[in-house]
């Protein structure tokens, strides 16, 4: 095995002992330490791989939003073009129950996006898949590009359904 090969092996190794214990105990139980536990290695290799909790951080976020993206492609698989923004919203609830801590970590947490270490490519993802909705919304009325009122719209729509599964994950 080759050096580069045994590095990417060793962070495919941290980055699944983060989603193991993120799954198991959510954000709370994310601590390098114990990410280096689960995985098998010392602390001291976990952050050189990733310098910090926040890198952490970002790559479950990262990898939350491509599970997401997962439910969005199934929308242009499947739905009608006049149908699309209530499928997309559908996915949006469906994501959001099945995967609850992975929705918190990217919609509600309290650190915002911006200062987290994302990557290009990670953040245009994460653009991508937050302006899928708009662009399915202003399609469905005709427009190639979003209007004004689509933009409103759509941010109407999407807080509502923000609203209702912040509501029922806090149990209200």
């Amino acid at each position: 095995m080759t050096k580069s090969s045994n590095a990417e092996s060793t962070r495919e190794r941290i980055k699944n002992a983060a989603r193991i214990l993120f799954d198991q105990g959510g954000v709370d139980s994310l601590t390098m330490r114990a990410i280096a536990r689960e995985a098998d290695i010392g602390t001291m290799t976990t952050y050189r791989h990733f310098p910090n909790r926040d890198a952490v951080l970002a790559y479950l976020i990262a990898f939350g939003f491509k599970i997401f993206g997962g439910y969005y492609e199934r929308i242009m698989e499947s739905a009608d073009l006049a149908h699309r923004p209530w499928a997309c919203m559908q996915s949006y609830l469906e994501f959001s129950m099945e995967f609850p801590r992975y929705y918190q970590l990217m919609f509600i947490h309290e650190q915002p996006l911006e200062s987290l270490p994302l990557e290009r490519e990670d953040r245009d993802h994460i653009e991508d898949a937050l302006g899928f909705f708009l662009t399915q919304l202003a399609a469905s009325r005709g427009h190639e590009t979003p209007t004004e009122k689509d933009e409103v719209d759509a941010l109407h729509i999407w807080a509502l359904g923000h609203g209702l599964v912040s509501l029922h994950l806090a149990s209200r």
